[in-house]
């Protein structure tokens, strides 16, 4: 069956997002004007095809704009060149994943949040074009800061992050400064508060 239309010129032609199977072809030459068709010889070929098995890799999920979640991963480590798309997986309430979006991009911001209420936690997978599916990624989870107070105390308290493969630094605490109207840097905590 016809599979492309070439113009006469052409003496090339390059098939992209092939999966793992053998391929065969052949070209036919029409005449105008004419019922004459000149046919090729039929060839094959089995191109390299790497199964999608190694996982992205969650760079962060963060708050933006204090109402959304913005997620971004790297995919340099995976050998899959026939990419379709990433598949965004957001952690229900049962503690399972439930695809909530495809993205073709690196990134993707979340609006179906509440920011000030929880956090939230994801993980993202590649697709190719053969449907295949590669393992999830490293979690990205945002943090969510609940303020209290005691007295005359402010007490502020969030969720650690998750998850980073080298781990996490310090937790960086600032406040806005209604006179130079900035966030300043107030503390600098080890990984292992989150109070």
């Amino acid at each position: 069956s016809l599979y492309a239309q070439l113009t006469s010129a052409d003496t090339t032609f390059t098939d992209a997002n092939l999966c793992d199977s053998d391929y065969y072809y052949y070209v036919e030459a029409w005449q105008v004007g004419t019922n004459f068709i000149s046919r090729s010889n039929i060839d094959f070929n089995h191109p390299p095809f790497y199964i999608p098995n190694i996982p992205l890799e969650v760079i962060r999920a963060t708050v933006i704009n204090d109402k959304e979640v913005l997620l971004e991963w790297d995919t340099s480590g995976v050998l899959n060149t026939n990419r379709k798309n990433y598949l965004i997986d957001k952690m229900d309430p049962s503690g399972s994943f439930k695809n909530i979006a495809i993205s073709t991009s690196n990134s993707y911001i979340d609006k179906a949040v509440d920011v000030h209420a929880k956090s939230y936690t994801y993980r993202v997978r590649m697709q190719d074009y053969c449907g295949n599916i590669n393992p999830g990624s490293n979690i990205g989870r945002s943090i969510n800061l609940k303020v209290t107070n005691t007295g005359y105390n402010v007490n502020l308290a969030w969720n650690t992050y998750g998850d980073w493969s080298n781990s996490i630094q310090a937790y960086i605490l600032e406040f806005y400064d209604k006179l130079s109207q900035s966030f300043i840097v107030t503390a600098v905590l080890p990984p292992t508060d989150s109070s």
